[in-house]
């Protein structure tokens, strides 16, 4: 038996229609419809908060994380994606009809409530002491571009504590294949970085300089961060770029470089390009100039921008 979908929301379609909120990012996903794809769905865990806990769902093992009144679980995403939230009470037949509560937040704005009706599972249990649990419902929650913050904690209902399973896919608003690059206004260092001998030219960014690109929306950029991997590095390397629109804060995207095992430069032995991090940036009507900036000690990354074909039809008004 599948996990059950009932309750789900349909990520800012199945919202809107319930929380004024969403509508000001409706707009956002109407762009998406004609071209978006979707990456697969990938488990993820807690930045902050929550302690883990094995359930078994038809005899399998599955990661949740139990959240409680005063324990939220605190997530770092970066959009546009979607985050998937399976949740599950504990089971006592004193919950029966009964409901419980989850209430979420992006970047500390306004919270929004969840309520689920507990019903028993007759498949899913804890791993290590077999107690029964409720069924799962799952919600859907669109994130807009840039890194946000999301917090989930236990809302008002019978429930004591949740189990929640987290689940998240990127939403690329560029099909692969029907973009173009875009040169930069100005730039300094070149690096060709060869994957699968396949040579792209990407800008080299170090820390304290930025590069800058011009853009005619309603469109989105891609950007595609490499960091520079030296012999140093062991394990994920975090790292923060900063997106400024004609001038202003436009997003901040906290990425981690890790080593790729395909990709080298095709004129530089003592390091190699980390694996590409991807990054969208939504671009209004009209003529833009977009900043990048980085500022980490000693390190630099590469970048590559892009732009979907069809965008050169976008003229100034």
């Amino acid at each position: 038996m599948r996990e059950s979908m009932k309750d789900r929301c349909s990520g800012v379609r199945g919202v809107a229609c319930k929380l004024p909120w969403a509508a000001g990012l409706l707009a956002v996903v109407l762009l998406f419809q004609a071209a978006e794809l979707y990456a697969a769905w990938g488990t993820i865990r807690p930045a902050e908060g929550g302690s883990k806990v094995m359930v078994e769902v038809n005899g399998k093992k599955r990661t949740y994380w139990r959240v409680e009144d005063r324990a939220p679980v605190d997530l770092e995403l970066n959009g546009p994606a979607v985050l998937r939230v399976i949740s599950r009470a504990p089971w006592k037949l004193g919950y029966k009809g009964k409901k419980y509560g989850l209430v979420w937040s992006i970047d500390g704005g306004e919270e929004r409530s969840i309520r689920h009706s507990i019903r028993r599972s007759q498949v899913a249990r804890l791993a290590k002491k077999g107690k029964r649990l409720a069924e799962s419902r799952t919600d859907e929650i669109r994130i807009p571009p840039g890194t946000h913050r999301v917090r989930l904690r236990l809302g008002e209902g019978a429930a004591d504590h949740l189990l929640l399973r987290l689940k998240k896919r990127f939403i690329h608003p560029i099909p692969k294949g029907r973009n173009i690059d875009k040169l930069p206004l100005v730039h300094g260092e070149v690096r060709e970085v060869v994957v699968r001998e396949n040579a792209v030219t990407y800008y080299t960014l170090a820390s304290g300089d930025e590069l800058e690109a011009e853009v005619i929306g309603p469109t989105f950029m891609k950007i595609i961060s490499r960091l520079d991997w030296n012999p140093t590095m062991s394990g994920p390397q975090r790292y923060m770029l900063r997106i400024f629109e004609d001038g202003e804060l436009k997003n901040t995207y906290v990425l981690k470089g890790r080593r790729s095992d395909v990709a080298v430069y095709a004129d530089k032995r003592d390091s190699v390009p980390a694996k590409g991090e991807v990054l969208y940036v939504e671009v209004p009507e009209g003529r833009h100039k977009y900043t990048v900036r980085f500022k980490d000690s000693g390190r630099e990354v590469n970048l590559r921008f892009l732009i979907p074909r069809n965008s050169l039809r976008n003229v100034d008004e």
